[in-house]
C-alpha cells in the first residue's frame, strides 16, 4: 500500500489510488475535494492537495 501513495515533488499534494465507490467517502474523510487524475475499471489515481 504504501507504494501506491505518493507526495508530489513539490510537496504540496498526495497521490493515490481508491476504488470509485470509495471516492466521496474518501472525500468526507479528508474534507477536501479530490481530483480523479486517471480512471480505471477497478480503481482511480486521485489526487489531494495538503496546503
Amino acid at each position: 500500500m504504501r507504494d501506491d501513495i505518493h507526495v508530489t515533488s513539490d510537496e504540496d499534494a498526495l497521490t493515490f489510488y481508491l476504488p470509485p465507490d470509495k471516492l466521496e467517502e474518501a472525500e468526507t474523510i479528508l474534507d477536501r475535494d479530490l481530483e480523479v487524475l486517471e480512471e480505471h475499471e477497478h480503481e482511480y489515481l486521485v489526487k489531494a492537495d495538503i496546503q
